[in-house]
């Protein structure tokens, strides 16, 4: 795998759904998603889209993750950030 540095942002795709509902697909929210398991990261990045994806990086304080019940369900250790994450690379 080749890895390239850029500088990025995430911004989230707007909408009403609640950070439940992100979790659980409905993603027209005020919302990104993040993982704590770069396996998983690195999962979500190479299925779909022809294997394309990106991994952004970001250090998050843990008082400004959002966790919810899907996210322990689906066991994917998701994390919602509410609105854009800046300066990633």
């Amino acid at each position: 795998m080749r890895l390239k540095y850029f500088k990025s942002k995430a911004i989230p795709k707007g909408g009403n759904a609640t950070a439940e509902a992100h979790t659980g697909s409905q993603t027209n929210s005020k919302f990104t998603s993040w993982t704590t398991d770069i396996n998983v990261a690195r999962r979500f990045a190479t299925e779909g889209n022809s294997g394309n994806g990106v991994i952004l990086q970001k250090n998050i304080l843990e008082n400004t993750m959002i966790r919810t019940q899907n996210s322990i369900l689906f066991d994917e250790s998701e994390v919602l950030i509410k609105g854009t994450v800046k300066e990633l690379g």
